[in-house]
């Protein structure tokens, strides 16, 4: 530190540089110009009352770097190919498309879900040895108990598609990649859902395959067939989640106009803020972490401004289990969590869930909870449904689409999925993992049964004496319990 006494995280304000409040701001200032926009779809008509919403033309899509809403700034609208592109892999090699794809953020703690201790402590052991191989998540599409199910085919597929791609920085060869499918913690038992975790597989590349590194973090999202279809995550991401929940009531309609739908979002958050603001609990808790991990300079009214700002409400549609995946329109709660740990984050949700209901007038804006879900299963996106996962009408895709998963679709052109996943099972994806899960049962029951025929036959009655040929008064019992 200076003999001024000057504090360690204040730097030299430069020539015509405002000064900053917190370090979301700073970030703003040190974010790289925008790519020169392209060109949107042209409006229908002059009036918005006269088209219905176009969510390309709704100006929180539109936003700039350094607005509070920027798109590239939510995790959850980053795209990929983003940055300076990295090596690329020879020609010849199997086409998959190149986007631009949404790739939907997922936290760390998430992939080690549902993975058996061994696995996770073998990882753990990889990466902190000497000089250790990057290990990669690889979350195949539609991920869950149901692609473990037909992990076999998966790995062996993706290997053979990762280690075609040859670089010039390797003397136009291909790298040895090897991809691990999960060890799973909890295996299927006959009533496990198909998406339940683990999602992760997981790709271990060679200590030289820099270039192959960096290219499968930059693409990020493959599409390559049914079984080699796959996204590509760092293990130690620092994302957080910013979907607070979703938003319904009975006056979100299907058919609004765009300029409703933009008056009604604007009327939603407003009732929003006002609530949370009103709230003591959230002034105290929001500011205390804005001040914590902002470093905010402002009183406690600014730092609660900061933190309102970047409120989003995503236009979107809820799948309805009640209703037998019914879709509805809803909205997303967005908000950047100003939270530097787990702890932090479990106490800013909480402080929205004291407020399930919004009222303004007579309407009423409700959260929309249990039977009530966003989230799609083939992307793990929880700003949209399954039946509405974008990245399948990427001209090119050849990976694993709604349909696949069991979402209903139409027969008509072209092809419009509805409902939720898992309510079509009888494509090869669910036999297997059937299958699978009455294997495993059996296995277990057989166990189960052995264990209590052994239990049974040489542990002495606790009432009565042992019988002179070692049999057991609870033998039967024993027996019963196996069934």
């Amino acid at each position: 530190m200076s003999g001024g006494g000057e504090r360690a995280n204040k730097r030299p304000r430069t020539e015509g540089e405002q000064t900053v409040a917190h370090l979301w701001e700073r970030e703003a200032q040190g974010l790289p110009p925008g790519a020169p926009a392209a060109l949107g779809p042209v409006p229908p008509s002059d009036d918005p009352d006269k088209y219905p919403y176009i969510h390309a033309l709704d100006p929180a899509v539109t936003s700039k770097p350094g607005q509070p809403t920027y798109r590239q700034a939510n995790p959850h609208f980053r795209l990929n190919r983003a940055g300076p592109a990295p090596p690329q892999p020879l020609l010849p090699h199997r086409p998959f498309p190149e986007g631009p794809f949404e790739v939907p953020p997922i936290i760390a703690s998430e992939f080690k879900g549902n993975i058996a201790p061994e696995m996770l402590e073998q990882l753990r052991q990889l990466s902190e040895g000497d000089n250790p191989p990057t290990i990669l998540a690889f979350i195949p599409h539609g991920a869950g108990k149901i692609m473990a199910a037909n992990a076999t085919q998966i790995v062996m597929d993706s290997q053979d598609f990762l280690r075609s791609l040859a670089f010039e920085e390797n003397d136009r060869l291909p790298y040895d990649v090897l991809v691990y499918d999960p060890e799973l913690r909890n295996t299927p038992g006959e009533k496990s859902k198909p998406f339940s975790k683990p999602w992760t597989f997981f790709l271990e590349l060679p200590r030289n395959a820099e270039p192959l590194r960096r290219f499968l973090l930059w693409q990020r999202v493959f599409a390559v067939s049914k079984t080699v279809s796959f996204t590509v995550y760092e293990l130690d991401n620092d994302d957080r989640y910013w979907d607070v929940y979703p938003i319904r009531g009975t006056s979100i309609l299907n058919d609004a106009s765009h300029a409703k739908v933009l008056a009604q979002k604007e009327l939603i958050l407003t009732a929003i803020k006002r609530d949370l603001s009103a709230d003591r609990e959230f002034r105290i808790c929001a500011s205390e972490l804005a001040f914590r991990n902002l470093r905010h300079t402002g009183d406690l009214t600014k730092a609660l401004e900061t933190l309102c700002s970047t409120f989003h409400l995503e236009r979107t549609e809820a799948e309805d289990t009640l209703r037998d995946g019914e879709l509805c329109p809803a909205y997303v709660l967005l908000a950047r969590p100003p939270v530097a740990n787990d702890p932090e984050y479990a106490t800013w949700r909480t402080l929205f869930d004291r407020h399930p209901i919004y009222r303004i007038a007579l309407q009423r804006f409700a959260v929309a909870a249990g039977t009530c879900r966003v989230f799609c299963e083939l992307c793990k996106s929880r700003i949209h449904c399954t039946a509405r996962c974008p990245w399948p009408n990427v001209d090119g895709w050849l990976g694993i689409t709604p349909k696949d998963l069991g979402v209903r679709a139409s027969t008509g052109t072209p092809t419009v999925y509805y409902g939720g996943p898992a309510k079509v099972t009888s494509g090869q994806l669910f036999e297997d993992f059937t299958r699978a899960c009455q294997e495993l049962a059996t296995i277990a029951a057989a166990t189960k049964a052995a264990l209590n025929q052994k239990g049974g036959t040489s542990r002495p009655s606790q009432h009565s004496p042992p019988k002179a040929n070692g049999s057991s008064s609870k033998r039967s019992k024993g027996k019963g319990r196996a069934h």
